[in-house]
């Protein structure tokens, strides 16, 4: 879920179609991906990463399409999908709105809420 907040402009905050679309296009780069810190890259080519890992199985060493894989500058949590989210908005949207929020539920009652101001 994604919070919006801000001043009203013209009696909306932005328009619902706009946001709908603005949030469809952000959230369309995370939908089926394998989410890895970026510090597991070893070594790329022009279609994939090698990830290699050590974890509680043993070491990981395998090779991911790049279009099915997102690099994250930390661990794959839902905080860090959240803030991602956040950074990738919070550029589309309209001037009036201030912060962002973002919901990510990995769970019953296990997730994230994060909101962030916008700098500008």
């Amino acid at each position: 879920m994604v919070e919006l907040v801000g001043q009203m402009k013209d009696n909306l905050l932005v328009d619902f179609g706009i946001a709908k679309k603005i949030i469809k296009d952000v959230i369309t780069e995370f939908d089926h991906k394998f989410f890895i810190n970026r510090k597991y890259m070893k070594n790329e080519d022009d279609s994939h990463y090698q990830i290699k890992f050590d974890g509680p199985k043993g070491m990981f060493d395998i090779q991911v399409p790049k279009n099915t894989a997102y690099l994250l500058e930390g661990e794959a949590t839902v905080e860090n999908l959240s803030s991602e989210i956040i950074k990738l908005l919070a550029p589309k949207l309209p001037q009036n709105v201030e912060a962002v929020g973002v919901y990510i539920y990995e769970g019953y009652n296990k997730g994230s809420h994060i909101i962030s101001n916008i700098s500008r």
